[in-house]
Parts: C-alpha cells; sequence; structure tokens
C-alpha cells in the first residue's frame, strides 16, 4: 500500500523523509489469517515507511480495511466459520 504522496516532508522539520527497507529490526508485518478451501494461509501485510533523520518522526501506511477492527481473521476465514456453524446448526461462542 503506498504512503501518500503529501508525506513526502516531515511535519516537524519541514524536510524530505527516506524510505526504510521493508525488513529488519523496525519493520513489523501485520498477520491476517485467511481460508482458502482445503487449508488455512498467513498473509503478510508489509506496510511502507518514510522516516525524518533530523527529529526521528515516521510516517507508515495505513492498514487495508478488515472485517473486524483490530483483529487477525479475513474476509474469507469469517464467512468459513459462519457457513460451518450455520450448516450444523450450532450456536457461535
Amino acid at each position: 500500500m503506498p504512503v501518500p504522496i503529501a508525506a513526502g516532508t516531515c511535519a516537524g522539520s519541514g524536510k524530505t523523509v527516506r524510505h526504510e527497507p521493508a525488513t529488519g529490526p523496525r519493520a513489523v508485518p501485520n498477520e491476517e489469517l485467511e481460508y482458502v478451501p482445503g487449508r488455512f494461509i498467513v498473509n503478510r501485510i508489509v506496510r511502507p515507511r518514510l522516516t525524518c533523520a533530523c527529529c526521528e518522526r515516521f510516517i507508515q501506511a495505513p492498514l487495508p480495511s478488515r472485517p473486524i477492527e483490530r483483529g487477525r481473521s479475513g474476509p474469507g476465514l469469517l464467512a468459513h466459520v459462519l457457513a460451518s456453524q450455520v450448516c450444523r446448526s450450532s450456536a457461535l461462542l
């Protein structure tokens, strides 16, 4: 997911910011659990970061929307759980 173009300058110092690598000690990927018929998969979402060398502030791209805010389940997994519960006519816990 791209960082907005307006995010090219730091709000604190007004200087241009630089991209950080997508891998490394400061990169924290988010994981989303998804169900594809017959198997479960984990989608890793790595968001790009821009940092200012002067004031150490950073700008990070927003997360894509999810069915449950701050949840780790993807839409396919939620659909599978709900469909299997309805087919078995059992209550969700």
